[in-house]
């Protein structure tokens, strides 16, 4: 039977997914307990925030391990930023990435970019732009797809023989890879249960200027 405050804890992740489709990768839970958050009448964004903040309290009297109780206060912590950010809070930036990943941005100074500039300027072959001759010489190591999946192959191969000479993997176990395109990440891996993953590897060209600002999810 699932922990009152464990069920609690999906119920506004699912109402969080309901407002945000995709903030759920994949749920492999009780189907029950999916079923009944899908089935409440949607919270809105504001007090699924205070739901999580309340529950954030409710943990720290909770009789689990600490690993376990630190883990979910600070899923708890980003919930709670998700769902103030669809309310339409307007949330400093900073604010935001401390509480979604648990880390405090430091700004790094422009001199540290400028000598790394320098450095591939001084290593990239031809002259002038520096940025137009990383995305040429990326180009030289681009190679069809049937060879990247026979790549792909030999490095499961490898990892499994590896994996298996100190910890061993299930029997059943299997990762299918599928090529796809136009996505904001080079690679992504979805886990479909029962020790099955899908690992979707973005095809397009490698390229510095492409989808300024947007995280690589690899």
């Amino acid at each position: 039977m699932i922990h009152p405050l464990i069920e609690d804890y999906l119920r506004i992740a699912f109402h969080l997914d309901r407002h945000f489709p995709g903030f759920i990768d994949a749920y492999f839970g009780d189907p029950e307990t999916k079923r009944r958050a899908l089935e409440e009448p949607l919270q809105e964004p504001s007090a699924l925030a205070e739901d999580a903040r309340a529950l954030k309290t409710s943990l720290e009297s909770a009789d689990f391990l600490n690993s376990r109780k630190n883990y979910l206060q600070k899923q708890l912590v980003a919930m709670g930023m998700t769902a103030r950010k669809l309310a339409g809070e307007d949330i400093p930036y900073i604010d935001e990435v401390a509480a979604c990943f648990d880390i405090v941005p430091e700004r790094v100074p422009d001199s540290v970019f400028d000598e790394s500039i320098a450095a591939l300027d001084s290593l990239l072959p031809g002259s002038g732009d520096v940025r137009e001759r990383m995305t040429a010489w990326r180009k030289r190591y681009v190679i069809a797809e049937d060879q990247a999946r026979r790549a792909i192959e030999m490095i499961l191969a490898e990892t499994r023989r590896r994996t298996n000479a100190f910890v061993g993997l299930p029997e059943h176990e299997s990762i299918e890879i599928v090529f796809v395109k136009d996505q904001p990440w080079s690679g992504y891996n979805w886990y479909l249960g029962n020790a099955r993953s899908r690992v979707d590897i973005n095809t397009d060209p490698a390229d510095p200027r492409q989808r300024p600002g947007e995280p690589d999810r690899a």
